[in-house]
């Protein structure tokens, strides 16, 4: 066994000889996103040997420029530990463990909760349902809950009055997974090849689940014994690694979910210290192998079984869940649109967190590209959002040809930008204390590939339907991704193709407004399940049309 000791954090840990330094530091627990899982193609996993390096290899000459790996710059996915190794990290995910998200006093029309009390003298009896889960002394001590949208990359938290319905408070945290892979394939290939990887992945959700709530019940003035009852929705494979239900079967045709029904089980037996066992834990049943609880629960916030328009849910993240809603009717697909509008494979990408640009601006008179900041801090990424805008601004301008190759030549100050790398032209965005945030040839092509995935997804399900961009009344955009993109942006770059950008709303996490609504009104539970089962899916990944249009979508509109 050797010791790894990674700085500024002063983490040390003990490895077997051959691990890989990437292997090492997901030991630490620290967080982590890995844009490729560790297969060294995406070159983002750099770290800085303290003491001296050893030779580059070709992927670390491939990905690192010459100054890099003379300043001693390696990948820690490609190295492995055959000796005593301290390395400076710079790959870590360094947003907050936490973000307060914003608190709605809401409280629901018709508060009939799964969850309620009934006193008897000096006792309170606590229900779920019919089932009587415990007798406490009458004090009006809280009766909590909780709903819980687990993703792909960052969970979020609701802490939830059951006497009142009034939201008390709410909190988001990296997925810890991501240090197993952007994506789901990756987690779940990592289940196929570690025997303790689908237990180490459980644990991982549940333990960020659990400190989650530890810090809402600070917020929120309460106790873990105060909340009943857990109602969670997430992808399919977020779901099955939270139940501990092998995944695998998501990952290979026909891409059939262990489980697609609704689930209700208690606590008993779970990782989650100082919460009741007979407290419950309620997952929102499945669509499809790749649509998952989520959409059902926007679904339900959006009242798309009900309405008598024409509506298009999109939920952008490495899968893209695409939910249509014509006079009743719901038809939903996925396309996999890959990490890259969550930051992974793109040199300079992050995810949208404080210190991320998520919108750009150009001022012609002064030549200056202009762009907006999250959290007003010194830039240290693009997010999305701001992937997109910028590539919109890019094509207005003539620096991007619709086949997505940059054009040096092109009639716009902002040519002045471009330079040639050793692996294609890049342009300089901006330079924050001598490190620069570029865009590269790369990933243009990266965002291409997933912006096309996206907008065929959505054409061929319209197709399905029977109906034209033109038709839909509104486009509801979901999730971090759509909560800061420009409409026009989207519209421009070909993402949402032939769209009325005056129709596209950004509307939030709408799959953790529907699980706030399942957890104050049981008598949903009906609703969400006709709803699940109610859904047209169209399976794209068989589908010979889709492959035509993603390929006619890889172009941007001229």
């Amino acid at each position: 066994m050797f010791n790894v000791t990674f700085l500024p954090q002063g983490v040390t840990v003990q490895v077997p000889k051959g691990s890989t330094l990437l292997d090492a530091y997901r030991d630490t627990l620290l967080p982590l996103f890995s844009g490729c899982a560790g297969l060294g193609v995406c070159g983002r996993c750099r770290v800085r040997f303290t003491q001296k390096a050893p030779p580059p290899n070709s992927g670390d000459l491939e990905h690192l420029t010459s100054s890099d790996v003379e300043a001693g710059y390696r990948l820690a996915c490609l190295f492995r530990v055959e000796e005593d190794t301290q390395v400076e990290v710079t790959f870590s995910d360094v947003g907050p463990a936490y973000k307060h998200l914003d608190v709605f006093q809401e409280v629901t029309a018709e508060l009939r909760p799964s969850v309620y009390s009934r006193r008897e003298g000096d006792r309170e009896l606590i229900f779920f349902d019919d089932e009587l889960l415990q007798i406490r002394q009458a004090l009006d001590d809280p009766l909590m809950g909780v709903a819980l949208d687990i993703g792909t990359t960052t969970l979020a938290a609701y802490l939830v009055d059951l006497r009142t319905g009034v939201q008390k408070a709410a909190l988001s945290a990296r997925n810890p997974q991501a240090a197993y892979g952007p994506d789901v394939i990756s987690r779940i290939g990592y289940t196929h090849f570690s025997s303790k990887g689908l237990s180490r992945l459980q644990l991982l959700c549940l333990s960020t689940v659990w400190r989650l709530i530890l810090q809402l019940i600070r917020l929120g003035g309460c106790a873990l014994e105060d909340i009943f009852h857990l109602v969670v929705v997430g992808n399919p494979t977020m779901l099955h690694f939270l139940l501990g239900i092998d995944p695998a079967p998501i990952a290979v045709p026909p891409f059939t979910p262990s489980f697609t029904e609704g689930k209700i089980l208690p606590l008993k037996g779970l990782p989650l210290k100082g919460l009741l066992d007979e407290a419950k834990l309620e997952t929102l049943p499945l669509i499809s192998g790749y649509v998952g609880a989520d959409a059902v629960a926007a679904a339900l916030f959006l009242g798309m079984e009900r309405r008598k328009d024409t509506c298009l849910v999109l939920d952008v993240g490495t899968n893209a869940e695409v939910l249509l809603g014509h006079r009743g009717r719901l038809l939903a697909c996925s396309a996999a649109a890959g990490p890259a509008f969550e930051g992974g494979r793109i040199r300079c990408g992050i995810r949208a967190q404080p210190g991320a640009i998520d919108r750009f601006f150009y001022n012609p008179e002064k030549d200056s590209l202009l762009y907006h900041v999250l959290g007003g801090d010194k830039p240290k990424g693009i997010s999305g959002s701001g992937l997109i805008s910028l590539l919109a601004l890019l094509v207005d301008s003539g620096i991007l040809l619709p086949s997505g190759r940059f054009h040096k030549d092109a009639c716009s100050p902002l040519a002045s930008r471009l330079r040639d790398a050793g692996n294609g032209p890049e342009l300089v965005v901006t330079s924050n204390e001598g490190r620069e945030i570029l865009l590269s040839q790369r990933d243009v092509r990266e965002l291409q590939v997933a912006k096309a995935a996206i907008a065929a997804g959505v054409e061929r399900l319209l197709e399905h339907a029977g109906l034209s961009p033109n038709q839909l009344d509104w486009v509801y955009l979901c999730g971090a991704f759509g909560t800061s993109l420009d409409p026009c942006a989207a519209v421009r770059t070909g993402l949402l193709a032939g769209i009325d950008p005056e129709r596209i709303i950004c509307i939030g996490n709408a799959a953790g407004a529907g699980a706030k609504m399942d957890l104050c009104q049981r008598d949903l539970r009906e609703t969400v399940a006709s709803i699940a089962r109610s859904v047209e899916y169209l399976e794209l990944s068989s589908d010979p049309h889709f492959n035509d249009l993603f390929v006619q979508h890889l172009l941007f509109p001229s």
